[in-house]
């Protein structure tokens, strides 16, 4: 009869330990592994004589003939760690490496010698490790304490080393099936080696990833790295057993992804001497993850990462996302100069002869025969070498002879006998089915479960044929015949334990962490899954697997394994065809809407999409769809359109909401095929078919509009939300209740996407839309978009409204109410209209800085790109208005811009060029000064482009800034002719500081005009802008003082004596530099030196001039310093930098210690009477008149 297996274990070992004692250990060096029996006809085991096996473990610390490659990995790990260098304790640039070439090349092998070499020991088992018995773990001793235990290298008063690696699976395999599951498996490593880091090392990691991803965020992280749970403690609510419906979008979900990874990533690095994160297979990389990876690799400010990817170059075509990024970084793309692909080939034959030597511990000389052989036959693939020797012995064609101490074999018969056509799946496959029944069946289960299982999962498959039998009728409507594999004896866990390590000895498997185990090559897999018979056989046996697991979801959510769910539900869905009864269609309907919805919680939308698609078959083939399964077809239609939104397939998406819209009972149930509508109309830029959809929905909801708005409507709506908001307190809108109406909050929601459809038209349905949130707030509770209505609105009475106060106090109340807001979505939207519109009225610029770099990463946390990317820009304007230094201004838009295009978000890079270029021109990186062309930008193509798309924004914002670029370097002309276009065009950020700079260059430019022409004209058009900013003052806005001041001292140079022209321009450079303008104070130091000059006062005239000089020049403009150098050399000695202004040039201002001080001590009367008169013969109303021929004010006040 049939042995039992336990039995020929023990048999097995005890021949083996008896013959290791009567061998020389010199020549053999690991115990011998005895086959369990060949597979015969009759499937009956048979007993070889022992014999000596080949020991590939001997040589896997060794690498043969890639001395060439390693060293190219040291050169790059070196260079990242700043080994021989000065800056070895500074943060270095990220590094990229793309290890190409076919299976079995040894890519991964070099890897781990390339870690080994760096003692770079990770947490997981080394690669060929096997048994515990036979290879027990090193004692803690022999490690550098807790940290060498985690897997990290140390060095004595340095940063640690942390090595964090993962996997991708071949899709056919079950690859792919579990969302980024190798980007999440090297984060969880990396998060175990910090754990086990000491207290000290720890502490500034932990604690700078809990301040820069946050509470809120790293408990959404535990989800899906379990290991974050030690950092941020168990989620507050986390229930397994049901999905919660995500507070975000899709798109903002995955960009919110991004950031979070983006920041772990930077802040683990950033403490690190080199962060090494391994990536394995990308050819198999799935679209999602692979936007995850490519999210890191556009950020420039990720120090010390080491990025290692390897990848199969046969299997990646031109059209996969690797071709894209190595062909841009032969394009010279800045993002990737640090990327560098190494092709990994076949060995030469001398390297063959190396290895061949290695493993058989034998004399190269005396393998040259069998090297030649093994060449000629595997072409020189290190590990089909090695299985073509495996499998020599296998065929008696190899032996060792224990008479010779030596390993023996006969070329001739070799040679005879093989086949150079042979290749490496056939050779697994051979020594497959060679093994035992029993072994084959473990090693096909193991197959279905993919390239990583469990010993527990697999036991349970294994065990649960004994325990469990089933009648023939539950078999047949489960959908299943028989177990089509035969596990045969093995009906308990010692048993599959035991075939196990078989297969851990036979090379077949590792052992991993814990009871998980991996193949021990792809191939090795592949082999395994290849002995399944293709069809029903393998569809039935997924099938059984997936029902086998399926009761472990509801009992803890499958004890706490997050992604277990995945696991189910894809061999389910592997075997869906072999499911006869409707009922379990539809419960597989069901599994599959919930896997689409955790998918969607985890950003992977593709693979989101694939499950709801299934779901959608099973169900169409369950009945009637919408008839007998309406509310699962409402819930699986309705995130199936949000997905098609999500990838950009808006055709699909028409289609499904188009189903929805058909069938649906209710308005609630066709709100979210009306939202992906509006949504797909906005990203393919159809803002007028979205405006339109959006009104008829809001009408639907109770919320009707006009279909023109005028006005007569606006004021109409202007004067119901004043007297609504009359004689409240801030205390009484922080006190509203609730929103509970659902058509009221799904208005609120459809106001918000509209409302940036109408921004973008220029619509005055903006207006209306805002003071409708507002009245609903007030009416029916507060939402999670009230906060982002009152921020709306404070903008727009900072602008069209006229109320500069009134706007500050309902800009403050935004703020305080998305503090008291659960829901923090619209954070970074909320801020950026504060403090972007609304707070630079009232108080010094500069302060807002800060404010706009958190409103960025509020927007980042919550995946808002859109208005991140704009909160970028008006960070940078207000950087360069504020007076900071234009290094440092060029380096932030330099990285806002790429992240710009990284991201998309082509209308924030469209604003943000010309701006970036306007620096470059300043600092002196141009060919022509007053033109907006260089690194950044072409200025004729992106004039050409703005026409032809009627982007007046566009076309406005570029002229004003070539405007005070000819201003500034003397081209009149020029500026006049830009500042017409500027003043037509740009009108859409009137509420931001760039309206003040516009009007102060307009009113620079007019009164240079008036000087060079005499025509009245430019004079008057100077008295509109400096009303208009004497109007701006009395609302206590400071920042525009010195404007005022400048603006008053030019015009007093048209007609004042000299005295009074000085003290004016001194009064203005004195306030810029109480305020911190440090380019305005040069700008009116430059002012009175043309001024002196032309009255004949050199002396003053040089003095000023040097101080304009030494100014531009550390505010870092010196393309602007070397044109006064060059236009007034007479007034200007560059070789005396020390020189300083005498005292009588310059008076003290008593309490200009910042911009309310000088408001507060400077009163509007003084102001005025010590200006010269802007009053004339003209009225206001002439004034306003003849604006129209000169419209220089960007504000209706005015």
């Amino acid at each position: 009869g049939k042995p039992c297996i336990k039995s020929i274990f023990s048999l097995r070992e005890s021949i083996i330990n008896h013959q290791s004692s009567c061998i020389d250990p010199e020549h053999i060096f690991a115990k011998g592994s005895l086959s369990l029996g060949y597979s015969s006809p009759d499937n009956n085991m048979q007993n070889n004589d022992a014999c000596m096996k080949v020991d590939f473990r001997r040589v896997d610390k060794e690498l043969y003939g890639r001395e060439h490659e390693l060293l190219l990995l040291d050169q790059v790990y070196n260079r990242v760690a700043g080994v021989d260098t000065e800056k070895a304790s500074l943060l270095s640039p990220c590094e990229i490496i793309l290890l190409s070439g076919r299976t079995g090349v040894g890519k991964s092998k070099l890897i781990d010698q390339f870690i080994a070499k760096n003692n770079l020991q990770s947490s997981a088992p080394k690669r060929g490790h096997s048994s515990p018995s036979n290879y027990p773990e090193q004692s803690s001793s022999s490690f550098h304490g807790n940290a060498m235990r985690a897997g990290i290298k140390m060095e004595t008063n340095a940063r640690p080393s942390i090595l964090a690696r993962g996997k991708f699976q071949q899709p056919e395999l079950g690859g792919g099936t579990e969302p980024f599951s190798a980007i999440f498996s090297a984060l969880e490593e990396a998060t175990e080696t910090i754990i086990k880091l000491s207290d000290e090392a720890k502490a500034g990691i932990i604690n700078d990833i809990k301040a820069v991803v946050g509470q809120e965020q790293g408990e959404f992280l535990s989800l899906i790295i379990p290991k974050l749970e030690q950092i941020f403690g168990p989620p507050q609510t986390r229930d397994a057993t049901s999905i919660p419906k995500a507070k975000i979008g899709t798109v903002e979900a995955q960009n919110k992804l991004s950031f979070l990874f983006q920041s772990f990533i930077r802040t683990v690095s950033s403490h690190c001497r080199v962060f090494v994160l391994y990536l394995d297979n990308l050819q198999w990389a799935d679209p999602s993850s692979f936007a995850l990876i490519g999210s890191v690799l556009i950020e420039a400010d990720v120090p010390n990462l080491l990025l290692l990817g390897s990848f199969r170059d046969d299997e990646v075509g031109p059209e996969h996302p690797l071709t894209s990024l190595i062909d841009m970084n032969k394009g010279g793309d800045t993002m990737l100069r640090r990327l560098a692909k190494i092709e990994v080939g076949n060995l030469p034959q001398c390297a063959i002869n190396e290895l061949v030597s290695g493993v058989l511990n034998m004399d190269i000389a005396d393998t040259e025969s069998l090297a030649e052989i093994v060449y000629e036959r595997t072409g020189g693939n290190a590990f089909f070498a090695m299985k073509f020797l495996d499998s020599l012995q296998d065929g008696n064609l190899l032996s060792y002879c224990f008479a010779s101490c030596k390993w023996i074999w006969f070329p001739s018969d070799i040679r005879s006998r093989t086949d150079a056509s042979d290749n490496i799946a056939d050779l697994l496959t051979s020594k497959i089915l060679r093994t035992p029944k029993e072994i084959q069946s473990v090693l096909m289960i193991a197959s279905c479960l993919g390239y990583e299982f469990n010993a527990d999962l697999l036991t349970k498959i294994i065990i649960s044929r004994h325990e469990n039998a089933k009648t023939e009728d539950d078999v047949n409507q489960q959908g299943t015949s028989e177990f089509v594999v035969d596990c045969g004896s093995l009906s308990n866990r010692e048993d599959i334990q035991q075939a196990l390590d078989y297969c851990l000895k036979e090379g077949i498997i590792e052992k991993l962490l814990g009871v998980n185990y991996k193949f021990a090559h792809d191939k090795l897999l592949e082999a395994a899954y290849s002995i399944i018979p293709v069809g029903k056989e393998r569809e039935q046996l997924h099938l059984y697997i997936g029902q086998v697991l399926l009761p472990d979801l509801e009992t803890d959510g499958g004890n706490g394994n997050e992604f277990l769910i995945f696991v189910v539900a894809n061999q389910l869905n592997r075997g869906h065809l072999q499911i006869q009864s409707l009922n379990k269609k539809v419960e597989l309907a069901s599994l599959n809407v919930r896997v689409g919805r955790r998918a969607m919680e985890l950003c992977a939308f593709i693979l989101a999409s694939h499950y709801l698609d299934v779901g959608i078959d099973l169900l169409r083939n369950a009945g009637n769809l919408w008839e007998d399964h309406y509310n699962l077809s409402i819930e699986i239609f309705s995130a199936s359109a949000e997905m098609a939104y999500s990838t950009g397939n808006f055709v699909k998406c028409e289609e499904f909401t188009a189903e929805i819209l058909v069938n649906a009972r209710s308005l609630n149930d066709k709100m979210p095929a009306y939202f992906a509508r509006v949504h797909t109309l906005t990203c393919q830029l159809n803002f007028e078919g979205a405006l339109s959809l959006g009104v008829s929905v809001l009408k639907q909801l109770g919320e009707p509009f006009p279909k023109k708005i005028g006005t007569p409507q606006i004021m109409k709506d202007v004067i119901q939300t004043n007297m609504l908001l009359r004689g409240k307190s801030d205390e009484d809108f922080l006190m509203l209740p609730k929103m509970t109406d659902k058509n009221k909050l799904a208005a609120m929601q459809m106001l918000k996407a509209v409302w940036w459809c109408s921004l973008s038209l220029g619509s005055p349905y903006l207006v209306v839309f805002v003071l409708r949130m507002i009245r609903l707030t007030v009416r029916n509770g507060i939402c999670n978009l009230s906060a982002l209505g009152f921020a709306g609105y404070g903008m727009l009475l900072c602008g069209p409204l006229n109320g500069l106060k009134k706007g500050q106090r309902f800009g403050k109340l935004a703020l305080a109410l998305q503090d008291k807001l659960e829901d923090q979505q619209w954070r970074g939207r909320t801020h950026h209209f504060v403090y972007a519109f609304i707070y630079h009225w009232g108080g010094p610029l500069q302060n807002n800085l800060t404010h706009l770099l958190e409103a960025y990463n509020s927007g980042m946390i919550y995946g808002d790109v859109e208005i991140s990317m704009l909160n970028g820009f008006i960070y940078c304007l207000f950087s360069v208005c504020s007076g900071r230094s234009l290094t440092q201004a060029e380096a932030d838009t330099s990285t806002y811009a790429q992240r710009m295009s990284s991201y998309k978000q082509s209308s924030a890079l469209e604003i943000m060029l010309p701006f970036q270029q306007y620096i470059l021109n300043l600092i002196g990186r141009c060919d022509n000064s007053v033109e907006l062309t260089g690194d950044a930008m072409n200025q004729t193509l992106l004039l050409q482009k703005a026409e032809s798309e009627n982007n007046y924004l566009l076309i406005g914002w570029t002229s004003f800034l070539i405007s005070e670029l000819a201003y500034l370097f003397g081209d009149l002309k020029l500026a006049s002719q830009k500042a017409a276009i500027s003043r037509k065009y740009f009108m859409n950020l009137k509420t931001d500081f760039s309206n003040c700079r516009c009007n102060f260059i307009d009113g620079l430019i007019c009164i240079a005009l008036a000087k060079t022409t005499k025509e009245r004209k430019w004079r008057k058009g100077a008295c509109i802008i400096m009303k208009l900013m004497l109007n701006w003052l009395k609302e206590s806005c400071g920042n525009v003082l010195h404007y005022y001041l400048l603006l008053k001292a030019e015009m007093a140079s048209l007609t004042k004596k000299q005295d009074i022209v000085k003290d004016a321009y001194d009064l203005a450079i004195r306030t810029a530099g109480k305020s911190g303008f440090i380019q305005d104070r040069a700008l009116g130091n430059e002012r009175a030196a043309l001024y002196l000059s032309e009255v004949g006062d050199e002396i003053s005239a040089k003095v000023y001039m040097s101080q304009a000089y030494k100014l531009y020049k550390e505010w870092g403009a010196l393309g602007k310093a070397e044109h006064l150098a060059r236009q007034h050399d007479f007034l200007l000695d560059t070789r005396d930098e020390d020189i300083r202004v005498s005292k009588t040039c310059r008076r003290k201002i008593i309490g200009f210690n910042d911009n309310s001080a000088t408001l507060k001590n400077l009163r509007f009367s003084e102001i005025q009477s010590s200006s010269i008169s802007i009053k004339s013969k003209s009225t206001t109303k002439s004034l306003r008149s003849n604006a129209s021929t000169y419209p220089l004010s960007r504000d209706q006040s005015s």
